[in-house]
């Protein structure tokens, strides 16, 4: 399964590379201009600052996120799934990784709040 994730910070990079490795993902990196990989199951973001830049995001998001940052989280334009807080914590990250990565897919998701059903009379 294809991890997407854009960070300018190697240290990140690496453990973040490591933590998905772990559980059997695969990491590509992307920049918010680009969007992520067209069959990533996750987006990554280093921050929120990519994130709002960000368009077309067809996956889950999951934001590594400064204590700072946590007020601006209301005025974000694109939704977030999940965040985890730094310094990062690899099994933290697992876990968090691993839990967005088994819910159904997003586009599935979207689909299924979009299904409207017939209504029955008798």
């Amino acid at each position: 399964m294809k991890i997407s994730l854009t960070s300018s910070d190697e240290s990140i990079v690496k453990t973040v590379e490591s933590a998905i490795t772990g559980v059997g993902c695969t990491l590509v990196r992307w920049s918010p201009d680009e969007g992520p990989a067209p069959d990533a199951r996750l987006a990554i973001f280093d921050g929120l600052e990519a994130l709002v830049l960000a368009t077309s995001l067809d996956c889950y998001v999951l934001v590594l996120a400064d204590e700072e940052e946590l007020d601006l989280f209301a005025e974000c334009p694109n939704e977030v799934n999940d965040f985890i807080l730094k310094p990062l914590r690899v099994r933290e990250l697992q876990c968090r990784v691993r839990e967005l990565c088994n819910r159904i897919s997003w586009t599935e998701t979207v689909s299924y709040t979009h299904l409207t059903l017939p209504t029955i009379t008798e």
